[in-house]
């Protein structure tokens, strides 16, 4: 009698959110990782970089480890990759393409070391460990995207990475729903599906009808046209490199990072164009081999806030002329509503004509909407479904669904980050709750901030700090000096007199009350601290951090 395996899954981000994807799935003492995502940094998490999955669980078994396989290009699956590298240098495996945005990430992060990276094939398959697997070609808003089939004795474990069912694509092939029908039929364990856009009824619209209305802006537009996209959006790039040829329209890209990724796109066989229609300036009104006025084509890069180049939010902000079109052509990141509409009002000030949102949200997605999951799930039928890649919104609708077309609840998981699932033929069920928080990166520091120092970063940034800079006369209990009192962004203290004689003389009588012959400092300090807090609050009904600083004499 054949042993059953030991099958779990352990999400280490995706789930509950948007971004920061990273699952393993473990056969026994194989383990493979798919994806190693980031996110950006939630509203509050002032002076953060990026958001990394914590990795605390791969480093306490490095020796089950077999390899990376990464779905796609996008930050939210690959932004991790350089940290991971860092602690645990292991095998990295994808399509070409996929393979030419990790190098791209690597570099990106200053992150040369040797690593291995083995191209692979959709539908071809290799082997992890004891393993058989293989990817499975998926369309997405960026080349070479797929998902992962891996065969064990209970069936085919798939995680379809982030996909939609395009019947008029832009590139030549659809998602494989022959291949994911033939996986059907022999037998699926378990599915992990998309689902971004799992609130959304129907099936997204094709990538040449956003192709079509990009295209018909262009061909409006009297002046000079900016598009902004995310710097993996090489669809998007294809498509406005595609229209400008055909209008006669040169473009020009000041972001040097898409430069990179279009060279790297071009040499492996995703991205076709002409260099003599391409250039890295910011050139303005028409050139001498274009009758019409150019295209410039920015983009946001990872660390850098959503819409970074035109919101002023990455340090520089481009400078837009008096009748230009904007086309927001990026993919769609949560949390960033109010800088998109303070943006799209800024633009207008500056003098544009016109500003065509397109960005990806509901009908315009590069994500299945639910009659896409419905078809999927109907090729597919799996014994288990997890709906993966989503805030707990989409996550639980994309169970509802399930449901709804024949699925038991106890077939259907919702986890959170963390969650073991452990599954077998006749049952599934959480085993175990591992540490998968969030990693917080700031600079050079990956993991050193913690919810006190975001606490003080908020306190900071709302009320400001004041610094008061005291000297004591031990014996006789008074100070030697009227303190120096530092304000940043809390009052100008050339202006607040009256304040600070109040706070003077609160100190005196504090000091001339203390016993300090029995003198413990950090009580004294925090003393300090409270006393001038709640003074400081009353006069003004803010709460600013005050920081003492006290010598004696």
């Amino acid at each position: 009698m054949i042993q059953e395996q030991k099958i779990q899954l352990i999400p280490l981000g995706g789930l509950g959110e948007f971004g920061k994807n990273m699952v393993i799935v473990a056969v026994d003492d194989d383990w493979i990782i798919i994806d190693s995502g980031s996110a950006m940094p939630e509203d509050g998490m002032l002076g953060i970089d990026v958001v990394i999955p914590d990795f605390s669980i791969l480093l306490e078994n490095q020796e089950k480890i077999r390899g990376l396989v990464l779905t796609h290009g996008h930050e939210p699956h690959m932004g991790a990759l350089p940290y991971l590298m860092e602690q645990i240098n292991i095998p990295i495996y994808g399509t070409k393409m996929t393979l030419a945005m990790a190098r791209f990430y690597l570099n990106e992060y200053d992150y040369f070391e040797p690593v291995q990276m083995i191209t692979l094939e959709p539908g071809v398959p290799f082997q992890l460990g004891k393993l058989t697997c293989e990817l499975i070609h998926v369309y997405h808003d960026v080349f070479g995207a797929s998902g992962v089939a891996i065969s064990t004795r209970s069936g085919w474990i798939i995680n379809t990475g982030d996909f939609k069912i395009d019947y008029t694509p832009c590139e030549s092939r659809n998602t494989d729903l022959d291949r994911l029908g033939a996986l059907g039929r022999e037998g699926v364990f378990a599915l992990m599906i998309d689902s971004a856009n799992a609130e959304y009824k129907g099936s997204t619209r094709s990538e040449s009808e956003v192709g079509e209305q990009i295209a018909r802006a262009i061909r409006q537009a009297k002046s000079r046209v900016v598009v902004h996209i995310y710097v993996t959006d090489l669809v998007r790039v294809q498509q406005v490199i595609s229209i400008a040829e055909e209008l006669g329209r040169r473009v020009s890209i000041p972001t040097e990072q898409l430069l990179t990724i279009m060279e790297r796109a071009e040499s492996a066989g995703a991205l076709n164009y002409s260099r003599r229609n391409i250039g890295s300036g910011q050139k303005r009104g028409k050139s001498k081999s274009a009758p019409l006025p150019g295209i410039i084509l920015l983009a946001s890069v990872p660390g850098q806030p959503y819409l970074g180049p035109l919101s002023g939010e990455s340090g520089h902000r481009f400078q837009l002329e008096k009748d230009d079109t904007v086309i927001l052509a990026g993919s769609y990141h949560a949390g960033t509503e109010k800088t998109l509409i303070r943006t799209i009002d800024m633009m207008y000030r500056q003098g544009a004509e016109q500003v065509h949102e397109l960005i990806s949200r509901g009908a315009i997605s590069s994500h299945a909407g639910q009659d896409e999951l419905k078809l999927i799930l109907s090729l597919t039928k799996p014994q288990y479904v997890i709906p993966v890649h989503g805030e707990m919104r989409h996550l639980i609708q994309a169970k509802a669904l399930a449901q709804k077309i024949g699925w038991d609840e106890d077939k259907v998981f919702v986890l959170d980050n963390g969650d073991v699932l452990e599954m077998n033929k006749e049952t599934a069920n959480i085993v175990q709750k591992i540490s998968a928080g969030k990693v917080l990166v700031d600079g050079l520091g990956v993991g050193d901030i913690g919810n006190v120092v975001l606490k003080d970063r908020k306190v900071l940034s709302q009320d400001g700090v004041v610094i008061i800079a005291m000297t004591i006369r031990r014996k006789s209990k008074k100070l030697a000096a009227n303190p120096e009192i530092v304000s940043r962004g809390f009052v100008y203290v050339k202006e607040s007199e009256q304040l600070v004689q109040e706070v003077t003389a609160k100190l005196n009588e504090l000091v001339e009350t203390q016993d300090f012959d029995h003198y413990d400092p950090a009580s004294f300090r925090n003393l300090v601290k409270d006393v001038i807090s709640k003074q400081l609050y009353e006069k003004t009904r803010r709460r600013p951090m005050v920081l003492p600083v006290i010598l004696f004499v």
